[in-house]
């Protein structure tokens, strides 16, 4: 009952969240796990991402007055974020967090792997000034700040970032804001995937159709496409001259 509550809260919130979860194995075996959701969908679509981690050899073995008492919620925390990371990158996403001045503060493998820098390097570097083009970093600085202090986020958006050799790459993004226990944001975290080689082929297709739409215009025939129901879908610039059509 208390993970179905959480689900429906993500859902509409948006939120993220992180609790301990007891529950049953498959083979009717007590779990007890570290639960974290994250809404990955859109308000049309919504999803959530679910992730359910044995944490029995973190939680320390108790008598029955004390078994009640979790444990540490930090260590939790950073555990269930390393899960998450290690999730996404499974799933060919990125998974990037920064604080509120824009250092970066943690990275998923994937990321590095896509933008050719380890993730040691990266480490309180400042995001726009590494992997933003030059014109564009002013301007994303100013959304960055101004999102903080609106509390206020874009949920999906594209942006291009550099890559270590110089090439830039597209990025579909969706972002929300790391809280700390208090509720105070103290960074935005973005999940995203990388849509460089889908841009690559609607460009192409793109240019191919532009292609094929000079040669029906310029050729000397007449081209005509009807639907089932005989209707006029296209005819080429000859069929409008010669039969007198504009």
């Amino acid at each position: 009952l208390q993970l179905r509550e959480q689900l429906l809260a993500c859902v509409q919130s948006g939120e993220p969240a992180s609790f301990r979860w007891s529950g049953h194995r498959p083979d009717g075996l007590g779990l007890e796990a570290w639960a974290t959701l994250h809404r990955l969908g859109t308000d049309d679509a919504p999803l959530v991402l679910l992730s359910l981690r044995d944490i029995a050899q973190y939680v320390p073995a108790v008598d029955v007055a004390t078994s009640a008492q979790a444990p540490p919620a930090a260590n939790l925390a950073d555990f269930s974020r390393r899960q998450f990371r290690d999730v996404l990158s499974r799933a060919g996403m990125c998974y990037l967090l920064l604080d509120c001045e824009g250092l970066i503060q943690d990275v998923n493998d994937y990321f590095c792997e896509l933008t050719g820098r380890p993730a040691h390097t990266l480490y309180g570097q400042e995001y726009f000034g590494l992997f933003a083009p030059a014109v564009e970093q002013a301007p994303r600085r100013y959304a960055f700040q101004r999102a903080l202090e609106q509390e206020q986020l874009q949920d999906f958006f594209e942006r291009s970032l550099l890559t270590s050799s110089g090439q830039s790459r597209t990025f579909f993004w969706h972002s929300e804001f790391e809280r700390d226990a208090g509720g105070d944001i103290i960074g935005i975290l973005f999940v995203g995937r990388d849509i460089t080689d889908k841009q690559v082929a609607v460009r192409a297709l793109t240019d191919n159709r532009n292609r094929l739409q000079d040669f029906l215009d310029n050729a000397h025939d007449l081209i005509q496409n009807l639907s089932i129901d005989n209707r006029f879908l296209f005819v080429n610039k000859a069929w409008k001259e010669k039969l007198g059509y504009d």
